[in-house]
């Protein structure tokens, strides 16, 4: 799988609020993170291409480039936590964060996306 992959349809986000709104964005620069759907449901008949996703992921940069880290109340979890990934590459078809990214559903995906590739744990 590649997150270049029309099927995930990952965009850089930026410009994040307190209120979780957001922008899309054409670049790296000054993006604040990344959207994209869910790996749970690639390739599965139920998710096709021109059809719905099972749910989307916004994952924000702990070192964005040209914009302030994305506020905490963005992606506060229920335990407090306010993950963030350390992200290299320049473009969707190179990007790598880092740690991990799991949904938190051990049913679901926990995976890596080194150099645009995604892999499930």
């Amino acid at each position: 799988m590649r997150l270049d992959d029309p099927w995930f349809d990952a965009k850089f986000i930026g410009e994040i609020t307190e209120d979780k709104s957001y922008r899309y964005l054409d670049s790296i620069e000054g993006a604040q993170g990344i959207f994209l759907w869910c790996p749970c449901g690639h390739g599965k008949a139920e998710f096709p291409l021109d059809g719905g996703r099972p749910y989307g992921l916004l994952l924000p940069f702990r070192n964005p480039r040209g914009a302030p880290i994305a506020p905490d109340s963005f992606n506060k979890q229920e335990d407090g936590r306010t993950p963030r990934w350390d992200m290299s590459g320049d473009s969707v078809g190179n990007l790598s964060l880092s740690p991990s990214v799991s949904t938190g559903k051990p049913e679901c995906w926990h995976g890596y996306i080194q150099n645009g590739g995604i892999t499930k744990v």
